[in-house]
């Protein structure tokens, strides 16, 4: 490798590979030649679509739903009790759980189903509420699991709890101040 420094380099405005980038038009904005994609605004065709899509994003967040990282919390940490903890663990958790079940398989669903024309819903549905359903149900199940080994169900629990209310926030959770932020998305 060759140690050059900053003196040895020099910007002419030449591009060895191109030519002169003086003379390049596609990248000038100035120029009468640049080729700027159509948009169509927020009442055109495109604006529409993405605002039809941004509304089902909106439905499939979880970020403002932050009462359920409560609910989250007490489910995964009452499995540091071990046995006695299931008696906490179990029916709020299936609570939890059945509810986002129910709510990806038969309620949000809908939208997907009846979403307007040329709007791709799939990929957003499949991605947050039923990825939130399934592998919220594997993680509390496995933090069950867990939880019946006295004295490693202090640590499980911690973990499951922080796996838990982050893969419900979609994993836009801030784990030192317990918030969930913005998707990005958003």
């Amino acid at each position: 490798m060759d140690n050059w420094d900053d003196e040895d380099w020099e910007d002419d405005g030449n591009w060895e590979d191109d030519g002169n980038w003086e003379d390049d038009k596609d990248w000038d904005k100035d120029s009468e030649d640049w080729d700027m994609p159509a948009d169509d605004g927020p009442t055109g065709e495109k604006g529409a679509e993405s605002e039809a899509r941004l509304d089902a994003l909106i439905s499939f967040s979880t970020f403002e739903d932050t009462m359920m990282q409560d609910f989250l919390w007490i489910t995964h940490l009452s499995g540091i009790a071990s046995w006695l903890g299931w008696i906490v663990m179990l029916p709020l958790g299936g609570l939890i759980y059945t509810w986002l079940f129910v709510k990806a398989f038969f309620l949000d669903v809908w939208t997907v189903l009846f979403a307007e024309e040329g709007v791709d819903l799939w990929k957003p549905y499949m991605m947050g509420p039923v990825r939130r359903a399934v592998m919220g149900n594997f993680i509390f199940y496995m933090n069950v699991a867990w939880a019946s080994i006295p004295g490693l169900s202090i640590l499980t629990s911690i973990i499951f709890g922080y796996w838990g209310v982050a893969d419900y926030y979609d994993y836009n959770y801030d784990m030192e101040t317990f918030t969930p932020t913005l998707p990005m998305w958003a």
